[in-house]
Parts: structure tokens; sequence; C-alpha cells
């Protein structure tokens, strides 16, 4: 992936707190840097990065306050934090959680967000949301997607119910 849309003058970090996941990530895009690390007590200095993006790990966090804190810490000035998380208000939530909760290839405390809570979270710590939206799993095509993308056309408040929220920021420091 990280080939597909680097520059020639672009530099990629990955962190994750699992070896193993970044023994895998150093195997699959060797031309990033990959650490091991906690989101919420990142490796990096002030005011380091252009881009952050953080997909689905937000929820997985102990202090998810700290965790955006860190996030902005280490962003430029104007630069962007784009985070994706399971939607608290999708509309099958309660009816998969139980099932999501059985098949994990660990214990994990969850917090899935809600689209205010996630928006205040952001906007206390100096980010101004630029773009929102809703998506079904990120990783599934077929044709409930297809019915709840025209569906989420159609009636756009749905957005708000699906299955993850994606939220594109901008550091206001």
């Amino acid at each position: 992936m990280v080939s597909k849309i680097s520059e020639p003058r672009t530099e990629f970090y990955g962190l994750d707190i699992s070896e193993k996941l970044c023994q895998i990530a150093r195997q699959n895009n060797p031309e990033a840097t990959i650490v091991k690390g906690d989101a919420e007590n990142l490796p990096y200095a002030d005011n380091t990065f252009d881009i952050v993006l953080m997909t689905e790990t937000l929820e997985h966090m102990l202090d998810y306050s700290k965790a955006v804190k860190e996030v902005e810490r280490v962003l430029k000035s104007r630069g962007v934090f784009i985070v994706t998380v399971p939607n608290r208000d999708w509309l099958q939530y309660d009816f998969y959680k139980p099932f999501i909760d059985k098949h994990r290839f660990q214990p994990v405390q969850d917090h899935y967000f809600r689209f205010t809570e996630l928006t205040d979270l952001l906007e206390s710590n100096n980010f101004r949301i630029l773009k929102h939206k809703g998506s079904d799993n990120l990783f599934y095509y077929g044709w409930k997607h297809t019915i709840e993308q025209v569906g989420a056309f159609f009636l756009p408040f749905l957005y708000k119910k699906m299955k993850r929220l994606i939220v594109k920021s901008v550091n206001e420091k």
C-alpha cells in the first residue's frame, strides 16, 4: 500500500504495540520505518508529521484521550489527522458485538464511539473537523455493501448509523 501512495520525498512510519504485527508490517512495507510502541506514548518528537492515519485503533486504547493528545503533539501545525473507529450507533452493533468479542485473538477492552463523542474528543484536543462520513465494513464487498451504500446515498443521515466512522480533521495549534 505504501508504494502506491508514496512520492519521491515521502517518508512512512508505522507503529504497533505487537512486535509480531510490526514484523509483518516490515515485511510488507520495507520502505517504511515500523516500530513497536504505544499510541498513548508516541516515540516521536513534537511537530514531526504532516499526516497521521489511525485506523481501527483508537477504540482499543485504555486512555483514548491521551492517545489523541499524543497525535496532536506529533502533528505539525495544520497537520491532518484521519481516524476510523467502529460506530457505536451502527444499526446492527448489539447483534454483532457478542460474536466479535467471542472470536478475538486476545482479550481487548473496546470503547466503540458515537459520532458526537468522537467529534467532541477531537475538538477538545485542538482539532477542527474537516470531513466525516460513515461506511459499512471497510473490508467487505457484496450485496450487503451495495444496499448500505445505496441507502446512505439516498438517505444521508444513515451515514451516522453505519458500521465505521471516518473523520478527517486538522490540527489547529
